[in-house]
């Protein structure tokens, strides 16, 4: 009967209900970039437009000139045109942004070379609202842990995938892959509200002293 031991396994798991504290910042991306075709940002707030529900709303007119300065292909004309022609015409969401994201913005519109990219917080289907994977906590739950037994343990670093696999597993004690514990771990997604996000800039710095690149 391994369906029904499979199952009684399931049923018999321990379930508990967490309420975590975010100390640092944490960006989970969604795999994905947007540009300024896609948002605008007015009044500290970025607004995610749907490029849809802007054409569907234009009239004849606004219609005509849209398509005017797609055939001219001059990407700040037609920048420009949504920035003031999109939030009150529909948009799937918005956040908070830095002032200097905002200053940002606002000075490089204009300027061809600067694509303005931003990396999005993974949302829901839909982008209805901003979550954390089960699977993002569990693989940062599980670094912690295998970094704390390593403190006392002090293992070879890893310099590759299978020494990275032999690491893992000296340090929690396990010699095949299915007895690793956090198989055993199941963890939900957590939703968070619309007003949990915010744009910043991200500073990536090098240990070495001195260096550092936005």
């Amino acid at each position: 009967m391994p369906f029904l031991s499979g199952l009684m396994s399931r049923i018999d798991m321990k379930t508990y209900k967490l309420h975590c504290e975010i100390l640092s910042p944490v960006h989970i991306g969604s795999g994905r970039v947007i540009e300024p075709l896609d948002y605008i940002i007015e009044n500290s707030r970025l607004y995610k437009i749907s490029f849809e529900k802007l054409v569907i709303s234009m009239d004849e007119v606004e219609r005509n000139k849209f398509e005017e300065l797609i055939d001219n292909g001059n990407l700040v004309d037609i920048r420009n045109y949504i920035a003031g022609n999109t939030k009150d015409k529909g948009y799937i969401y918005s956040l908070e942004v830095s002032h200097k994201i905002e200053d940002v913005y606002k000075s490089k519109m204009n300027d061809i070379q600067n694509q303005l990219l931003i990396s999005p917080f993974i949302r829901t289907a839909g982008e209805a609202l901003p979550f954390i994977p089960g699977s993002s906590f569990k693989g940062s739950l599980r670094t912690a842990i295998i970094n704390s037994f390593a403190k006392d343990s002090k293992p070879p670093k890893p310099k590759g995938p299978r020494e990275e696999y032999l690491f893992e597993s000296n340090v929690m004690a396990y010699n095949d892959g299915k007895d690793d514990p956090f198989r055993g771990i199941r963890i939900r997604d957590a939703f968070l509200s619309v007003n949990d996000t915010i744009i910043k800039d991200v500073i990536n710095v090098s240990r070495k002293q001195g260096s550092g690149c936005r």
